[in-house]
């Protein structure tokens, strides 16, 4: 990205800004930081019983092959072959269920204390399949992606949606917050603007290891990305203030499906815990505006 920052505050302007500023981020990354491959053979529920039933499997099937490599159901060497494999796949399965209920009550235990841990687990996790592979709607079954994204779709909706929001106190408790802040700033239109500092600051003390939006930017990109990012981003966020938008990416969220656990059943939708995740330039920009009404209140 060069030094050019844009004079005029337009909705188009601040869209192609922000769209040069995640890609001078994300071509930096390319350029100088190391990758590591995935290892999709990487297998963390594996203990020493299930060494011990694949080699024994293993020592069969040569067995059965060096006889009679046949599939008679009556062959005595086939035989034992199968009841082998039957067995190492059970334990497998096994294995990999408890693992997969214990990930689940770490999330649900941590969740409110400790974070960190929380999202270190979903950030090893994101490389894998979903857990969610099937659900069950109005009595009926459903396997296909495309359905279950659509059941999801509703779910979240309903979730999300006004009219199921019931808590008088809390309503009116927003209602009295939002009144506020438009009155602070009818009062302080013409002052409001972010500081350079402040957005230095707020940077510099974000924490690593965070969850990433849809963008795939952490907070390290900005932490790290030196003087000139920082600048660009102040000048961004003031544009926002001038003219009163933000670019559409800030209005997207990802859900996270969280399975609860507790043996609860995996086709219910009712046994996720959804977390939406934002951008993090987004989550900065909030702590800016934060920051600043808290400043205009006094």
């Amino acid at each position: 990205m060069d030094g050019k920052f844009p004079t005029t505050a337009t909705p188009d302007v601040i869209e192609s800004y922000y769209s040069c500023i995640v890609s001078a981020i994300k071509k930096a990354e390319k350029d100088t930081l190391p990758y590591k491959k995935f290892n999709r053979h990487s297998k963390p529920y594996w203990n020493p019983n299930l060494t011990v039933l694949r080699d024994s499997m293993r020592s069969i099937r040569n067995e059965w092959i060096n006889n009679c490599h046949c599939h008679d159901t009556n062959c005595e060497f086939f035989q034992k072959y199968k009841s082998a494999k039957r067995e190492f796949r059970t334990a497998l399965r096994k294995a990999f269920d408890e693992y997969e209920s214990n990930l689940a009550k770490t999330i649900e235990s941590n969740l409110d204390i400790d974070q960190k841990t929380v999202w270190t687990i979903i950030n090893n996790r994101k490389k894998k399949s979903s857990a969610c592979s099937a659900l069950v709607k109005d009595g009926v079954t459903y396997t296909d992606p495309k359905k279950i994204n659509d059941i999801w779709l509703s779910h979240f909706q309903n979730v999300f949606s006004p009219s199921t929001y019931t808590d008088p106190k809390r309503e009116t408790e927003i209602t009295e917050k939002v009144s506020s802040i438009r009155k602070i700033v009818n009062r302080d239109q013409n002052n409001i603007t972010f500081k350079l500092s402040d957005v230095s600051e707020i940077c510099s003390k974000l924490k690593n290891n965070k969850a990433c939006g849809h963008d795939g930017l952490f907070y390290e990109h900005i932490r790290y990305g030196g003087k000139l990012l920082i600048k660009h981003l102040h000048h961004l966020f003031n544009l926002c203030i001038k003219c009163a938008y933000i670019p559409n990416d800030w209005r997207k969220s990802m859900i996270i499906l969280l399975y609860k656990g507790g043996n609860k059943p995996k086709t219910d939708t009712n046994s996720y815990r959804g977390i939406s995740l934002v951008p993090s330039i987004t989550k900065i920009f909030e702590k800016m505006v934060d920051l600043l009404l808290t400043l205009l209140a006094y």
